[in-house]
């Protein structure tokens, strides 16, 4: 982790990431029959459901412009998250802020202005005062391992992501997928783009280059000015469940 100075002028740390396009749960399941990646050993975290609320402008500022604010429930605890774009693909400023229940409702109500946290603030600068709704919501199936190396330590997460919306402007849509996510905890940045090129070539896995919001919104159309159609080689189901936990 390191730390960026925003364009708000609040300072947040760096998510420094890889991530992986994965076709089949049979992927995991011989990742975690190696039981390590590229020699390093990894060990089971936790397997979780997270609920997860992207909010953004009416035309999508946040969307457009390669940032997310994102509400995050999980085992009855609220996460605000600000991400906004710094240098490449994979390199974004993280802030994080967690609320109260009924803050947490005011900002699913397009109340962001009565919560009074750093985060709030910097999303509201952001897109220059507009209001912010809830625009896409998010179920991951999450399990997480923890990959320690000589040089630091990683998470590296199975993702079983489903998409809906909100707003009922699809009619009841929903569309899935799989995804392999390595995030920086400690250690060089080179750690997480080694393995993400080791498991790229053991699994024949592409890069996503995308966000979970980038990809919600293009397969859900959530904008006016978006297609709701899966990317090349990203496969993806439409209209199917969520496993549950």
């Amino acid at each position: 982790w390191s730390r960026w100075l925003n364009q708000t002028g609040i300072i947040m740390p760096l998510e420094i990431e890889e991530k992986l396009q994965v076709n089949s749960s049979r992927v995991f399941e011989r990742i975690r029959e190696e039981g390590h990646v590229g020699g390093n050993p990894i060990q089971r975290g936790r397997l979780a459901l997270q609920h997860d609320t992207y909010l953004d402008t009416p035309g999508g500022h946040l969307y457009h412009s390669g940032a997310s604010l994102r509400l995050r429930e999980k085992d009855g605890r609220y996460v605000l998250t600000f991400k906004t774009p710094v240098e490449a693909t994979h390199v974004r400023t993280e802030g994080e802020a967690f609320l109260t229940e009924d803050e947490a409702s005011a900002a699913l109500d397009g109340a962001l202005d009565l919560v009074d946290c750093d985060v709030a603030a910097a999303a509201i600068a952001y897109v220059g005062g507009s209001s912010l709704r809830a625009v896409l919501l998010v179920s991951n199936q999450r399990e997480t391992w923890n990959v320690t190396s000589a040089l630091g330590s990683m998470l590296m997460c199975f993702d079983w992501v489903q998409y809906s919306d909100p707003t009922g402007a699809s009619e009841g849509r929903t569309a899935e997928e799989y995804e392999l996510e390595l995030e920086l905890q400690q250690g060089p940045r080179s750690l997480v783009s080694d393995a993400a090129q080791h498991l790229s070539r053991r699994f024949h896995l592409p890069a996503q280059a995308r966000s979970k919001y980038e990809r919600g919104v293009t397969l859900l159309g959530a904008f006016a000015d978006d297609v709701a159609v899966p990317e090349r080689d990203a496969p993806v189901a439409v209209g199917r469940a969520l496993l549950t936990v």
